[in-house]
């Protein structure tokens, strides 16, 4: 009877602690999305002395990056359809049919699917780091790679987070305004009630991030905005450049 019981004590014991782990986990993310959008000071300050993953409760910035890049592509499908058809639509046509295979693999919304998305996604933020670290070097502040590169991972995580919970909540109304479906009290509650909160926590992730790297710098706020907004586009041409030259590869 007793060699019965132990391998179903055993079953039990690692199917709490599976969902200890999994509760602790939610909380402990909930705390670092909290921090970073609400408590300025304390979690800036964290960041810049790189102990983000010593403090208890909070998760580390590319635990959390991953994390919410998995879970908005996961709820990819539900985003609104209509402003991203219009984003593939006014892109050149080598890099529309690229975009266009990227949404045929994100279609069918499985890990590995979501994967194949999310591991590059991770090194375009490492490398927005390290043009950032080295744009700040050459202006005469130096700055370390690992902490642009937290600074980076809580932010686009956050900005990822709302932008999954706005696709979960809303994608179809939006569609339905793109299209000028939704009119009446019904598009002023959806732009009171969804618009509103979600476009000010687009733009104070946004706020958030510049005001970390300038924390993280020393620089001024307008010196801070200035190297982000270069760093930016220089990734962005980048990108820009790879998707061209895929698409006309496969044209």
């Amino acid at each position: 009877m007793r060699e019965e019981d132990e391998p179903s004590a055993w079953a039990r014991e690692w199917i709490e602690s599976v969902l200890r782990a999994i509760v602790y986990a939610a909380g402990d993310y909930l705390q670092t999305l909290r921090d970073f959008l609400l408590r300025r000071r304390e979690f800036d300050a964290a960041v810049v002395a790189s102990e983000t993953s010593a403090v208890s409760g909070r998760l580390g910035p590319l635990t959390f990056l991953l994390i919410n890049l998995i879970v908005y592509f996961y709820v990819y499908p539900r985003r609104e359809a209509g402003p991203t058809r219009a984003v593939i639509d006014a892109a050149p046509a080598p890099i529309a049919r690229t975009l266009d295979r990227i949404e045929t693999i994100l279609a069918r919304p499985d890990l590995p699917s979501v994967l194949i998305v999310v591991a590059p996604l991770v090194l375009l933020v490492a490398m927005h780091a390290l043009l950032t670290s080295r744009a700040f070097r050459l202006i005469g502040r130096p700055t370390r790679f690992d902490t642009l590169l937290a600074v980076g991972g809580y932010s686009m995580g956050s900005l990822l987070a709302a932008l999954a919970l706005s696709a979960i909540v809303g994608a179809s109304l939006t569609d339905r305004a793109v299209a000028g479906t939704l009119v009446g009290p019904g598009l002023v509650v959806y732009l009171v009630g969804m618009v509103v909160p979600f476009v000010s926590t687009f733009v104070w992730c946004l706020v958030r991030y510049v005001d970390l790297v300038r924390t993280a710098t020393g620089a001024g706020l307008v010196q801070s905005t200035l190297v982000v907004l270069v760093a930016t586009l220089v990734l962005a041409v980048l990108i820009g450049l790879l998707l061209l030259t895929s698409g006309l590869r496969t044209g």
